[in-house]
């Protein structure tokens, strides 16, 4: 028989989900192997740490994720509603998700563990979302990196037309979605709220009720893992490589001067180069939680799996994957420069018109003289004042 933490979280164990998975009855199921994983002791100085770092990451993935889908919806430069920009829209809100509905939890895990803080039906919807998000936004992820990668490609390789027209990018960015739901559909089914000695959990019987035994359930995930995470990211790696070729070796169609030549080929790699990080940082971050597959091999390595710095550090890059990706668009695209600084000015403005509105309804902006002319016109004199 497998030992109590082979039977319990072994999906916190593999993608950081904060769910637990029964595989046996209830009654069957001691309350000692149910908290071993939150019961550790920890000293105050790191469960200060912890929250604080997932706090941190939850400011900047809602600033920068936010920041740069208000980029492309002002559209102040004229040029940011393109296709591949959609897509990074796309990608935002997936991070978002991940944010709003798992990064709060992951908090209250290093503060009380993995008791369920919420009964009832709305505890119960809670329960579901958030053992079924973390896949979904992961799957969303990695199928817009594929769709934008294939954007730039078609970019490249048909330069004077689009195939990729935005009629056919709100039906991808659907498919993205509908898709992934889809998949991860029996994660949301089979969530539900246990009670084990008058302490509520939020626990995954897809084993128990579905999967049947142990190694379903390690098919089940290394199907997973090739099909959510290898195909896509090969498929991007490929295009990418295949982008790469094609600029070096090319000539531009029509008539060109250097300089203009030069200048398309600087804007193409700057805009590569920028995907290709996005690309790598996402894989730096989940990397640790792709490692965590050997925990679901017939003999893990026990050193790794059992080790509570090894979870949190890979939990904690897995999630923070949300904070790091809007940061990167200003550094490599002036666009997105622009527009970043033109909302915060905004948000500044606004917030000084609130607290200083005298001051706000009085200014005179630099460069800026107010002149004040007296003349007469028959007998009223009249005063006018010109900014």
């Amino acid at each position: 028989m497998n030992t109590t933490n082979d039977l319990l979280f072994p999906i916190v164990r593999v993608f950081g989900n904060t769910t637990a998975n029964w595989t046996h009855d209830e009654n069957e199921t001691s309350s000692e192997g149910t908290n071993s994983l939150t019961t550790e002791m920890e000293s105050l100085v790191s469960k200060a740490f912890k929250v604080l770092a997932y706090a941190v990451a939850i400011i900047l993935s809602l600033v920068g994720n936010s920041l740069t889908i208000g980029s492309v919806y002002q559209n102040s430069s004229r040029r940011m509603r393109t296709v591949n920009n959609y897509l990074i829209v796309n990608l935002c809100f997936a991070d978002l998700l991940i944010t709003v509905c798992n990064m709060p939890r992951m908090i209250s895990i290093v503060l009380v563990g993995f008791e369920w803080p919420i009964g009832g039906t709305f505890g119960l919807l809670l329960c579901k979302i958030n053992s079924s998000v973390p896949f979904v936004s992961l799957l969303v992820s990695t199928l817009t990196f594929t769709f934008i990668a294939l954007d730039r490609f078609l970019a490249v390789v048909f330069p004077l037309r689009r195939p990729m027209t935005k009629r056919v990018v709100a039906v991808i960015i659907t498919v993205t979605w509908i898709l992934p739901c889809c998949c991860y559909y029996l994660l949301f089914r089979y969530s539900d709220l246990i009670e084990i000695q008058g302490k509520t959990y939020c626990a995954n019987f897809l084993i128990r009720d579905l999967l049947k035994t142990m190694d379903n359930y390690r098919t089940y995930l290394i199907c997973d893992f090739i099909f959510v995470t290898g195909i896509p990211i090969t498929t991007t790696t490929a295009l990418y490589t295949a982008i790469g070729v094609k600029m070096y070796t090319r000539e531009n169609p029509g008539i060109q001067t250097a300089s203009s030549t030069a200048r398309n080929r600087t804007v193409n790699r700057k805009v590569i180069a920028m995907l290709v990080t996005v690309e790598i940082v996402f894989c730096i971050c989940w990397f640790p939680s792709w490692l965590a597959l050997v925990c679901i091999s017939p003999q893990p390595l026990q050193t790794i799996c059992n080790s509570a710095t090894f979870h949190f550090v890979r939990y904690f890059m897995s999630y923070s994957n949300s904070a790091i990706t809007p940061y990167i668009y200003p550094i490599f695209n002036q666009n997105f420069r622009a527009g970043y600084l033109q909302i915060v000015n905004q948000v500044l403005s606004f917030c000084c018109g609130r607290m200083c509105p005298r001051v706000a309804t009085n200014q005179v902006f630099p460069l800026q003289e107010r002149t004040t002319t007296h003349f007469r016109r028959g007998m009223r004199t009249l005063n006018t004042t010109r900014i």
